[in-house]
C-alpha cells in the first residue's frame, strides 16, 4: 500500500510538473476564439482527442459536449497515455468526467502508469468524483 502511494504520488507531481506549476489553467485559444473554436470542430479523430483534451484543461464543459457529439473518442489515449476522463479526474472537473462517462468513458482504463481515474480520484481526495466513477463501473 506504501508503494502503490509514493507511485501515484510521484505521477501526480509528474503530470503537475507536465502541465505546469502555475496552477493556472493554460489557455489554447488565442485572438479569435470562436474561429479557433470552429476549426477545431474540424479536425479528424485522430487530432479530436487533443482537443478534448484542451477543453476539459480549460474547464469548458460546453466545448467537451460539442466535441463529444461530433464524435470525439472518449477512450482515445493522448501521446502521455492518458485519456480524457485521467484528466478530468487530474483537474477535478465533477461535471465534465460526468459528461465523459455518460459519454462511454471507460472507467477502467489505465494511463501507461497504470493508474486509474478511480486511483487518481482517490489520491485527490474528491469523493464526489470517486463515487461518479463508481456508479460507471470503476473498480
Amino acid at each position: 500500500m506504501y508503494k502503490k502511494n509514493i507511485v501515484i504520488g510521484v505521477i501526480t507531481l509528474l503530470l503537475i510538473v507536465l502541465t505546469g506549476c502555475s496552477g493556472e489553467r493554460p489557455s489554447t485559444f488565442n485572438g479569435d476564439k470562436n474561429k479557433d473554436q470552429q476549426n477545431e470542430v474540424k479536425k479528424d479523430n485522430q487530432n479530436s482527442v487533443e482537443a478534448l483534451m484542451d477543453a476539459i484543461s480549460n474547464g469548458d464543459s460546453k466545448k467537451v459536449k460539442e466535441l463529444l457529439s461530433k464524435d470525439a473518442d472518449p477512450n482515445k489515449k493522448d501521446d502521455l497515455g492518458n485519456t480524457p476522463l485521467i484528466i478530468s479526474v487530474q483537474y477535478g472537473e465533477v461535471e465534465i468526467t460526468k459528461l465523459l462517462v455518460e459519454a462511454g468513458a471507460d472507467p477502467n482504463i489505465q494511463d501507461d502508469l497504470g493508474i486509474t481515474p478511480l486511483a487518481m480520484a482517490i489520491e485527490n481526495d474528491n469523493k464526489e468524483i470517486v463515487e461518479l466513477l463508481k456508479e460507471h463501473g470503476a473498480k
